[in-house]
């Protein structure tokens, strides 16, 4: 597996769906956008990520924290960014450093 690049940036554009009466998304959909961050990370990488778990490896989740700032709105077209900081035989510890608001 190749070790760069070590950060992927994935944009999303917010569907209706995603948001609330108020136009606001709603606070689960910013993990959702973590996932395919993650996953785009991965192909980057040299793997597809159906390839990882033919391989017998599985990907989870053990740990999540959000602070969110400001809510983005209906339209808004955003950046997630996610870098992988360690990878070693049996863990790989990825970060999602910042969802921004795209001008």
């Amino acid at each position: 597996m190749s070790q760069h690049p070590v950060r992927a940036t994935t944009e999303v554009e917010v569907r209706y769906a995603e948001t609330d009466q108020m136009g606001v998304v709603h606070h689960a959909n910013y993990l959702v956008w973590f996932e395919l961050a993650r996953t785009r990370l991965c192909t980057l990488s040299g793997f597809h990520y159906q390839e990882i778990e033919d391989l017998g490896y599985h990907l989870m989740v053990t740990s999540c924290q959000v602070d969110y700032r400001r809510g983005a709105r209906y339209g808004d077209t955003l950046a997630i960014a996610r870098k992988m900081f360690s990878m070693r035989p049996g863990c790989w510890r990825c970060h999602s450093d910042s969802i921004s608001l795209m001008a």
